[in-house]
C-alpha cells in the first residue's frame, strides 16, 4: 500500500512500481493498493487512516508525505516539528494498529520558481533530515527520495537540451515518477529495477539457426514513452535495457518471432549487443505498455469511487458505470501473465 499526497494520487508511480513486479514476479499475488489525496499533509493522513489503511490490512505500507507540510515556504521549525510529530504518531499507530512492514520515505522536491520556492527547498531537507533520524531512532526503514530527486533535477537541468522532470513547480511528470517509481523499486525489490544480465550468443559453439527464450522478468523497469528521455540519467543497466549480443557473426543475421521479421542486423552491432527494449513495436514492449496503461486506468477509476471529499461529485449512474468498467479491467489484469517470447537468430538471406 502506498500512502500519501497527491503525488501518489496521481498513480503514475505507483503504477510503474507494480507493472515492475508483476513481469518480475509472475508468481506472487501482488495488490498494490494506492491511498493518495489531494492536498493531504501528514495529519490528514492520520485522519483517514482507520478507513482507509487499516481495515486493508496491508503487508506493507510505504508513505510518501511531506510537500503540503512544508508549506511552500522558508524554513519554519514549528511546521518541522509538526510534520515529525505527526509522522512519529503515524508510525506508533501502525504498528499498534497492523502487522505492516513500514517504509517512510523524504519528499521530494520543488522547482524554485519563486523566492518562497526556493527557500522552500531549504524546508524541505530539513524535514527530509529530520524523517531520517526519526526513522534511525524508532528503527524504521526510511528511503531518501528528497536527495535523489533533487540530484535527478540537477542533472536532468544541466542536460542538453534540458530534461523536464517536473510538471509545475511541486508535482513531477511522467519523467519525474519514473525517478521516483526507480528509486523505490531500488530498496523494495532485492534484484533492483535495473536489467539481468546481457543475453549472449556465441555461433563458433552454436550454428544457426539459433533459437533462444526471451522472458519478462529478465527485462528492466518499463519506461513510458513520455518518460524516455530521462532514461540514460538512471541506472536501468544502459539506456535501452538488455542487450542480445551474438558473437562469430560472419554477416548480417536476422532476428525473428514467429513470422514476424523483428530487424536485420551487421555484425558490428550484433558484437556491441542489440537493445532489446529498443526495437521499434517489441511486442515485449507493448505487452509492458498495455499492463501499465491498465493499472493507471484501474486507479483512476478506483479514484472515482472513494468518498467525494470535494465537489463536482460523480453521480449515481457515473459510479454505477464506474464500477463496471472497473470489473472489465480487474478481471483483465487478473487474467494478465507475463508472455514468453521464442526467438530465433538467422542468417539474412534465409527466406
Amino acid at each position: 500500500m502506498f500512502l500519501g499526497d497527491s503525488i501518489t494520487w496521481d498513480n503514475h508511480f505507483v503504477a510503474l512500481v507494480e507493472t515492475h513486479l508483476r513481469r518480475r514476479y509472475p508468481e506472487r499475488a501482488l495488490r498494490l493498493l494506492n491511498r493518495g489525496v489531494r492536498g493531504d499533509t501528514v495529519h490528514d493522513a492520520l485522519a483517514r487512516l482507520d478507513r482507509d489503511v487499516v481495515v486493508e490490512r496491508p503487508q506493507m505500507v510505504v508513505v510518501l508525505l511531506g510537500i503540503n507540510d512544508g508549506g511552500y515556504r522558508g524554513l519554519d521549525r514549528r511546521r518541522r516539528r509538526r510534520y515529525l510529530d505527526g509522522m512519529r504518531r503515524l508510525v506508533r499507530r501502525l504498528r499498534g494498529e497492523t502487522r505492516a512492514r513500514l517504509v517512510l520515505v523524504t519528499p521530494t522536491t520543488v522547482l524554485p520558481r519563486t523566492p518562497a520556492l526556493a527557500r522552500n527547498r531549504e524546508m524541505l531537507a530539513s524535514m527530509a533530515a529530520g524523517l531520517i533520524e526519526l526513522g534511525r531512532r524508532q528503527r524504521v526503514a526510511v528511503i531518501d527520495l528528497f536527495s535523489f530527486f533533487s540530484a535527478k533535477l540537477r542533472l536532468a537541468a544541466a542536460a542538453r537540451p534540458p530534461i523536464a522532470l517536473m510538471a509545475d513547480a511541486n508535482h513531477p511528470n511522467p519523467a519525474g515518477h519514473l525517478v521516483i517509481a526507480t528509486h523505490l523499486l531500488g530498496a523494495l525489490d532485492p534484484r533492483g529495477p535495473g536489467r539481468q544480465p546481457d543475453q549472449r550468443v556465441d555461433l563458433a559453439r552454436l550454428p544457426l539457426p539459433r533459437a533462444l527464450t526471451l522472458t519478462h522478468d529478465r527485462l528492466s523497469l518499463f519506461v513510458p514513452p513520455a518518460a524516455r528521455p530521462v532514461r540514460p540519467l538512471l541506472d536501468l543497466g544502459g539506456p535501452h535495457g538488455q542487450r542480445l549480443m551474438v558473437v562469430g557473426a560472419a554477416g548480417p543475421l536476422r532476428l525473428r518471432l514467429a513470422d514476424r521479421i523483428l530487424g536485420t542486423f551487421g555484425p558490428a552491432a550484433l558484437r556491441a549487443g542489440i537493445a532489446l527494449e529498443a526495437i521499434d513495436d517489441a511486442p515485449w514492449v507493448r505487452d509492458a505498455e498495455l499492463l501499465y496503461r491498465l493499472l493507471v486506468r484501474r486507479g483512476a477509476l478506483e479514484r472515482r469511487l472513494r468518498p467525494c471529499g470535494r465537489p463536482p461529485c460523480p453521480t449515481a449512474a457515473q459510479r454505477h458505470a464506474t464500477r463496471l468498467e472497473l470489473g472489465r479491467i480487474r478481471r483483465a489484469l487478473a487474467e494478465w501473465k507475463p508472455p514468453t517470447y521464442r526467438l530465433q537468430i538467422e542468417a539474412a538471406d534465409v527466406r
